[in-house]
């Protein structure tokens, strides 16, 4: 290994361990990690996630059984006339960002806008490798050791989880990473991103934009909510971390501002981002879905558009309405391959006939209308 590429190890903040980063679908996400107990009793770590890009870029459940492991993940895709290329977002078309393996191997992400001078443009996209460690890795272990091998051309922060309960929080650069935490699932354990690098590590090669100290972007205000929303749960429930990720503090803050990479992005947990001087021609930025991953079942619990399940209150916010408030449970073992839901919050036919509505976990406004259609 280049010693040059390996710029820190587990940072240790004490018993609790509260650890920041950037995640989502390749925007503005915010991501949860918590402790749980599964129903045999043994301990395991539930990642949770708000997907956050602008509102006509989509996320759809997928399953993909052509590699070496199957998964179930989701996939970002413009649900416009604008490829996401054309539009120069940061992640580009195929984006798979939340997930989890047949090995129980799980997944989220959030970018981080990492300065390029003197980094690298060449090597691996953040798509390529979540691929590579859906389809390849069978254990936590298996991830660290392809992120240090691997040439990467992206920036962001990851969580990720294996079926036996190993855990790690990871900051991972062009130039760099930093495994910010590695550990066990014990009692009162969690784990919080947001945009921005948080190890003294990586701090150096991040813009300054959208740091923590830069009050008009969001990430220390949804870092400190779900902070406040979890740090006082000894053991995590699916309808805990549901309820977290449809937190609403900080909402009536006006949108982004000044250089943030995001402009329009809201500072609550649940983004119900847009632009409050009237809008800029096109769709503002927010949570066009949430999602939570179970490793040992190896389910995907997927929620369209925001999970409070509000309608929208501009014409910025399109798709919106058709938010489901509720989480459905994607099970791995029992899906064919192929797309289990479209862009506008349909099942398919597939995702139709195997999604189990009475598990559906519901989160207060719940459109009960929203995710019975199917396309077919």
């Amino acid at each position: 290994m280049d010693s040059g590429k390996r710029l820190g190890t587990a940072l240790q903040h004490g018993e609790r361990v509260i650890m920041i980063a950037v995640t989502a679908s390749g925007g503005g996400c915010a991501n949860i990690g918590l402790a749980s107990v599964d129903a045999s009793g043994e301990r395991q770590w539930l990642l949770g996630s708000v997907s956050d890009d602008p509102y006509d870029f989509r996320t759809a459940v997928v399953v993909d059984r052509d590699g070496p492991l199957a998964y179930v993940a989701t996939e970002l895709r413009s649900a416009g006339t604008d490829e996401m290329a054309d539009r120069g977002y940061v992640v580009t078309e195929g984006e798979r960002a939340r997930g989890v393996n047949e090995a129980g191997v799980a997944l989220t992400w959030a970018f981080v806008n990492e300065r390029r001078e003197g980094a690298r443009d060449s090597g691996l996209t953040s798509g390529a490798f979540s691929r590579h460690v859906l389809s390849r890795c069978g254990s936590v272990a298996d991830v660290l050791a392809f992120i240090d091998e691997a040439e990467r051309d992206f920036s962001g922060a990851w969580l990720f989880a294996d079926a036996t309960g190993a855990f790690a929080q990871v900051e991972v650069g062009r130039a760099g990473y930093c495994v910010v935490q590695n550990r066990s699932p014990e009692k009162g354990a969690f784990a919080v991103n947001v945009n921005c690098y948080q190890s003294e590590a990586m701090r150096s090669y991040e813009q300054s934009s959208g740091s923590l100290d830069d009050l008009q972007a969001p990430n220390r205000a949804r870092r400190d909510a779900a902070v406040s929303c979890v740090a006082s749960l000894a053991d995590a429930t699916i309808d805990a971390l549901a309820a977290a990720l449809a937190n609403h503090e900080g909402r009536e803050v006006p949108g982004a501002g000044g250089s943030w990479v995001f402009p329009s992005q809201g500072f609550s947990i649940c983004n119900h981002g847009h632009f409050s001087s009237g809008g800029n021609g096109g769709p503002a930025f927010g949570t066009v879905s949430a999602e939570i991953v179970d490793p040992v079942t190896r389910t995907l619990w997927y929620c369209y558009g925001w999970p409070c399940g509000e309608l929208s209150t501009a014409p910025d916010q399109p798709f919106q309405d058709r938010s489901w408030g509720r989480f459905l449970p994607f099970a791995l073992d029992r899906l064919p391959a192929g797309d289990m839901t479209t862009l506008t919050g349909d099942l398919t036919t597939a995702g139709a006939a195997m999604v189990d509505l009475d598990r559906a976990v519901e989160v207060g406004l719940a459109n009960t209308t929203a995710a019975v259609r199917a396309d077919g």
